[in-house]
């Protein structure tokens, strides 16, 4: 079950099938997991925005995640800069990142991430 959960919260499975198992052992498990991914933005949302804003004419880090957290997506919690960046990487066979992309540690990222330029693929 905690396999099942890390994947929907990770945003890899289907949520709301994940939300119909059997949590009769874990009722409070049931009700947390369901605020939490109520509360969190679908990655599709997400990246919806991402390549809008790039469409947009935004092409750093920080003109997408303004536009992010202005976005309904996400305007109710806010986004942070490593929380992007880390979606951005995943997203790089329909985003052209030019700067370094390959870290030992999320300092790194964080450095290197406010220097990125962006754009569609």
């Amino acid at each position: 079950m905690a396999h099942k959960a890390w994947k929907a919260i990770c945003g890899m499975d289907n949520r709301e099938n994940f939300l119909q198992e059997d949590f009769s052992a874990w009722p409070r498990l049931h009700t947390g997991l369901e605020l939490y991914l109520e509360y969190q933005t679908h990655p599709q949302h997400l990246k919806t925005v991402v390549m809008n804003a790039l469409d947009d004419g935004k092409s750093t880090l920080g003109e997408v995640l303004s536009v992010a957290n202005d976005s309904e997506a996400t305007k109710d919690y806010g986004l942070g800069d490593l929380q992007l960046a880390r979606w951005i990487l995943d997203w790089r066979e329909e985003i052209v990142i030019e700067g370094k992309v390959d870290f030992d540690n999320y300092q790194q990222l964080s450095e290197h991430a406010q220097l990125w330029k962006l754009k569609r693929r």
